[in-house]
Parts: structure tokens; C-alpha cells; sequence
């Protein structure tokens, strides 16, 4: 009974789909680590035995608070055991909690697996931002999602509350925020603050070619000779930077 073997046959019935073997064998090891307490949370989990999959990625998160798969494992089984107050509760919990903000990336994921709903995420980003203002993240997580969803003008005040939020270390955030706030400014038929919004963000970003061909495209919509010369002077060094950039 060597672990180092143990873990070999675990390893082998669980590429065979035999997971109630490889359980039964990892859980004769019973070491005190938070990875093995995942491990035997996922095979609990694919098992669909749900309470003891939550047992041990409690005792894992437990024993590792900062475990980000043991996390993400969490929120999986609770949602796909039908506790969705509970998972939307323990995210919200981790969101406001957490000081570096990894958690965002954790809801982004389940967002892009279909794990949780567009409209579930956004409800849930707005409570958080109710409940706490020093995460630059929720407003800028939400900006996207209301720009995904076409609400412009959430994703307006969003940007603005990000931008806010910005130290002056952030300013390569600011400059995708600036891009966002001008693209929704124009999809709201604002072309005139699209302009002010985008040129601020080629001042920060001048090599930038997407944002010069955008603040391009921005003058050749207003009716002014100087402005469609300023689009095509912008268009050259687009082109210019962008080969610069291959």
C-alpha cells in the first residue's frame, strides 16, 4: 500500500471511467492536503453525489482559502445540484470579500460555459456594487455585460464609475475604458462625446491602430473638410503602427 502507486491506480481508473474505484482507493489515503480533498470532491462530484462532494471541497477550501479551482469546483456543484441562492451567495460572498480581485475571472468562466445566465451575472455584479464601491472590476465587468446586452446607457454610467475608480498606475485600464465609453456613446447616436471619449484614449495610446482607425472613422462622420483630412492623417499611422507592430 504505497501512495505514490495509489495514485497511479487512481489515475488509471478514472481515464477508464471507473469512478467509483478510483474513489474508493484515494480515499483509503486520507492525507490532510487541500488537493487531495478536491480530488476527491471531483470524483465526488462526476459521481453526482453532492453532499460528499461538498464535504470535501469545503474541507478543501478550508484547508486552502485561496485554492481557486477548489473554488470554481464549488460553485459547479452547488449549481449543477440545483442551489443556485447558494452559489450566487457564496460568489457574492467572494466578490466583495476577496482583495485581489480573482473572483471575476472564476464568474467570467462560469458565464462563458453557460453555467449561469447573462441576466443571473449582471443582478448579481449590481448587488455586489451596492454593497461595496472599491472594486473597479464590478464596474467595468458590468460596462461589458450591459454593452453585450445593448443597455448603453448602464454601460455608460458603468465605465464612468471604473474610470472613477482608476489610479494613475491603472493607465492601461483607462485606456480600454476610454475605447468602451466612445463605443457606447456612439452606439447611443452621441457621436460628438464618442469623439472626446476615443481622443482621450489616443492621447494615452497614441501607437494604438485599432483606436486610431475608430477615432478615424468618428471624424469621417462629421461634415467638416479638416476633420476627414485628421481621419485619413489617423488612418496612415494606423496602418503605420500596425505594420510596425508585425
Amino acid at each position: 500500500p504505497q501512495p505514490s502507486l495509489a495514485k497511479k491506480l487512481v489515475s488509471l481508473h478514472f481515464e477508464l471511467g471507473q469512478l467509483n474505484e478510483a474513489y474508493n482507493i484515494l480515499a483509503t489515503l486520507k492525507e490532510p492536503t487541500s488537493d487531495y480533498h478536491y480530488d476527491l470532491a471531483l470524483l465526488s462530484w462526476k459521481l453526482k453525489n453532492h453532499t460528499q462532494a461538498l464535504t470535501h471541497i469545503n474541507q478543501a477550501i478550508k484547508l486552502n482559502a485561496d485554492f481557486a479551482r477548489a473554488r470554481l469546483l464549488k460553485l459547479e456543484i452547488l449549481l449543477s445540484s440545483e442551489q443556485k441562492v447558494e452559489a450566487m451567495s457564496t460568489m457574492k460572498r467572494w466578490l466583495i470579500t476577496d482583495k485581489e480581485p480573482k473572483s471575476y475571472t472564476m464568474l467570467g468562466m462560469l458565464l462563458a460555459s453557460n453555467a449561469i445566465s447573462l441576466a443571473d451575472t449582471i443582478a448579481l455584479l449590481e448587488d455586489v456594487a451596492r454593497t461595496t464601491k472599491h472594486h473597479k472590476e464590478t464596474f467595468s465587468f458590468l460596462g461589458d455585460l450591459y454593452t453585450v446586452s445593448n443597455n448603453y446607457k448602464s454601460a455608460e454610467l458603468a465605465y464612468k464609475q471604473f474610470i472613477k475608480h482608476l489610479a494613475k498606475k491603472d493607465r492601461h485600464l483607462g485606456v480600454k475604458a476610454l475605447y468602451n465609453l466612445g463605443f457606447v456613446s456612439w452606439r447611443q447616436g452621441n457621436v460628438r462625446q464618442a469623439l472626446v471619449d476615443v481622443s482621450k484614449a489616443h492621447d494615452l495610446a497614441p501607437k494604438n491602430p485599432h483606436i486610431a482607425n475608430i477615432l478615424a472613422f468618428l471624424y469621417n462622420q462629421q461634415e467638416d473638410k479638416q476633420k476627414v483630412q485628421k481621419a485619413k492623417e489617423l488612418l496612415s499611422l494606423a496602418s503605420a503602427h500596425a505594420q510596425e507592430g508585425d
